[in-house]
């Protein structure tokens, strides 16, 4: 109830987001912490973020794991074990991993670190207050 209220009433929980810039002047903010995203979309989530390898490399181990598998039962109850294994460590370092990736794509990490609801409003704020 505590909480359908604070939604209701536009009160919503900051978030901590670092801002990293290419030199095309593209902002992008990644929140700090947990990444609830990576935990339950692992290999999708790494596609859509364009760390490629890690994405590619996650689909194709588990298709050959659960062909391995086949109607083993345990071996299907070991892979989903495996799976969950794999959505904490990305729910853990996820955003690390994706911060080394815009790295390596060229992007600065911003001097400042801002506190928003959401990364639009992150860049948004960073832009108006810090790129005069």
């Amino acid at each position: 109830m505590f909480f359908q209220f604070l939604i209701v009433k536009g009160i919503y929980f900051m978030k901590t987001y670092k801002i990293f810039k290419n030199p095309t002047g593209q902002y992008e903010a990644v929140k700090q912490g947990w990444s609830w995203p990576a935990f339950f979309f692992g290999g999708i989530w790494a596609c859509v973020k364009k760390i490629w390898g890690l994405g590619i490399g996650i689909f194709v181990v588990f298709i050959i794991l659960n062909l391995i598998a086949g109607d083993n039962p345990a071996m299907g109850s070991l892979v989903s074990a495996l799976g969950f294994g794999v959505g904490i460590v990305l729910g853990l370092q996820g955003n690390k991993l994706r911060e080394g990736n815009l790295k390596k794509r060229g992007y600065q990490e911003a001097p400042k670190i801002i506190q928003a609801n959401n990364p639009e409003a992150a860049v948004a704020q960073y832009i108006s207050e810090y790129e005069k």
